[in-house]
This record gives structure tokens, sequence and C-alpha cells, in this order.
């Protein structure tokens, strides 16, 4: 039998041993279910797919879908309309350096179908330029994952990480939809576009997944001289304005730099193998064939222009900064771009030099600016 010392000291290592292994069991569990919630935390946010909550409508929103005479009715008479390469009419107000709006008619439907916003919104709306990034994701719901009936089938827009953050969407009750656009710097809106739905799947601005096929987003009409004018002309008036907005020193349009510009031109079209590499070389001959369905990005800074075409063209280097870009087929496009695209068109709208040329052919723009300004 065992002696009572023996009950004794078992039961002191009870009274010892169990709460420390209730402890141990506390702690052990705490720990697991922390590394639980730190791996959920760590999951990739795509993951979530918000429910797209559509809007009730407001500011512009109202006007997709509308006639043109209804939307002239309530504005009036555009100060310019310009014809693209675009199914598209565009149709420019501006209102001094407050505000500057291009609405898109349906050329088959006589419908708007497009509006971007530069500057103030000419309508109440919580949805406006210079709001916030954080004020912007406070007052609308924001989601990544959007159903759209197309064709009689469903075509689907996935939005990234990047997109969210660059140029969210939103989507109102009247079928209209909303792209703000976001500058990377001052984390703030700088432009706004409201599309009706087959526009937001033309315009290739998110990934879409359809079991048809797409709306075809250019007609192949080529512009005539007069209408290359007037893109030039718009060009000018957007640069003007946004440096008017941000408080840039104004420009000047300089003869000498659209000669220079008309001569990169010439020079680049006579021989393009002998400037362009063969990526380069692939876009650029897609563009002059008008083939802009096909067509990606085309963008050459002043340190991607070839040596050899700016001796050939008798350009000096030193003097003059070149930009190609295409295709470009509505002037807003200089703002209302996101990632590497509005990296590109800042360093023109916002360059310290104030004397800039142009040539645009073939929706290929090429904007020259003289350093001895």
């Amino acid at each position: 039998m065992f002696d009572s010392n023996f009950w004794k000291k078992t039961c002191v290592c009870f009274v010892i041993i169990l709460p420390v292994l209730y402890l141990l069991a506390i702690f052990t569990s705490d720990d697991k279910t922390d590394k639980k919630e730190l791996s959920h935390s760590n999951e990739p946010h795509s993951q979530v797919v918000p429910k797209v909550t559509k809007l009730k409508t407001q500011g512009l929103a109202r006007y997709i879908g509308v006639s043109n005479l209804a939307f002239s009715a309530d504005f009036g008479q555009p100060t310019q309309v310009i014809t693209s390469a675009e199914n598209i009419e565009w149709q420019q107000y501006r209102w001094e350096d407050k505000t500057y709006m291009l609405v898109g008619i349906d050329k088959y439907s006589a419908k708007v179908c497009a509006i971007y916003l530069l500057g103030e919104s000419p309508l109440a709306s919580e949805l406006k330029n210079g709001l916030k990034k954080s004020e912007l994701q406070q007052k609308f719901p924001l989601a990544m994952d959007f159903k759209l009936r197309s064709n009689e089938q469903t075509a689907q827009i996935k939005l990234t990480q990047t997109d969210l953050a660059t140029k969210p969407l939103i989507a109102f009750k009247n079928g209209s939809y909303a792209v703000s656009y976001i500058s990377r710097v001052t984390k703030k809106v700088v432009a706004v576009e409201y599309l009706d739905k087959e526009e937001l799947l033309r315009s290739g601005l998110y990934k879409v997944s359809s079991q048809t096929p797409l709306p075809v987003r250019y007609s192949t009409d080529v512009l005539s001289s007069d209408d290359q004018d007037t893109m030039i002309q718009e060009i000018w008036e957007v640069l003007t304005f946004e440096r008017a907005q941000r408080k840039v020193a104004q420009l000047s349009q300089s003869e000498e730099a659209t000669a220079v510009a008309q001569r990169i031109n010439q020079t680049l079209e006579n021989d393009p193998k002998k400037y362009l590499s063969k990526k380069q070389l692939k876009q650029y001959r897609r563009l002059k064939a008008d083939r802009l369905n096909d067509v990606k990005v085309l963008q050459l800074r002043p340190n991607d222009v070839s040596a050899q075409l700016l001796a050939d063209a008798q350009v000096d280097a030193e003097r003059f900064d070149i930009y190609i870009n295409g295709p470009v087929v509505n002037p807003v496009q200089l703002v209302a771009t996101t990632g590497k695209n509005q990296s590109f068109w800042n360093n023109i709208l916002f360059s310290k030099n104030t004397n800039i040329g142009f040539n645009y052919e073939n929706s290929c723009l090429i904007v020259v600016y003289d350093k001895n300004g």
C-alpha cells in the first residue's frame, strides 16, 4: 500500500501540473487561431468579389442613351464636332477654363453613347473630378466582377487590383457605367468617362470574356485632311485646358516644331523598317493600313526615337523632344489613361517646354517640343 507521503506528493503534482497544462492548451489554441487569422488576412483580395450594386442614376450618367436632339436641347450646340475613326461623332462642349466635355454620339442610333468630362461637372453629382481616391471608395461600392448581356449572350468584365486602383468602374440603374481615372501622383480623380454597355465592351479598358464576338470599336473610314486638322485642334484644346487647370505655363504653337513633326512623319513613312523595331513596325503598319481593331499601342518617347531617323529628317536631337503615339482616336486620351500610358501623356501634358508642334495621320500622333522656346 502507498504511504501517506506518496498521496501528498501526488496531490501536489496534480495541483501544479493541471493548471500548467490548461494554460498551455489555451495559448496553443490562441496561437493556432492567430495563425489562421493571419493566413486568412494574407489571402489575395481579388478572391473577394463584391456584389455589383447599381446606383441611382445621377449627373451626366442620365444622358447616356438619350437622343442627340434631347442632349442638345439641354446643353445647346457644341463648340466643335469631330469625326473620328470610331463609330462615333464627338461633340465638344467647353465652358471657359472650368469644364471640358466631349460627347460621343453613336453614328447609327444617333444617341449619346459616351461622355468624357474634364474639370467641373455641369450637373450636380457625387462623382466628380478632384475627388480623392479614399473619398471615392467611401462614397461608391466598387465591384471587380461585372456581367453584361450582349448579342443574347453574357459578357463578363473582370477588374484587376490595378484597375480598381486606377480606373474603378461604377454601374447605374439606367444601364450606364462610369469610369473614374485616378492619378497615381495626386491620388485624385482627373477625368470621368460615362459609357453605355456597348461602348464599355468596345473600349478595351478591362479584360472581357464572352462566348460571342465583341462589338467592333473602329470603323474603316479614313479621316479627311480637314478631320485630321480638327483632331489636332482638339488635342491642343485639351492640352491648354489641362495645363490651365494645373496652373502650368501655357503653350505656344510653333511653326518650326510643326515642320519638324511633318518631316519626322514623312521620313518614317518612307522607310519605317529602317527606324523601328520589329514590334514597333508591326503596329505602325497596322496604323497606316487603318487596321485599328488589330493595333496595340505604339508609343515612342524621345529616348526611343531612332538617331538615324532624326538625322535623315534633319532634326537637331539636342533641341527637340519627339513623342509618337497611336492609335489616338479622341483628344481626351491625353488625360483619360492609366498605367504606362498615363506616364507617357503626363510627360507631354506637363512639359516645362512651351513651344509645341503636331502631326496627325492615320490615328498616329507626333508631338514635338522645341526646347529652345
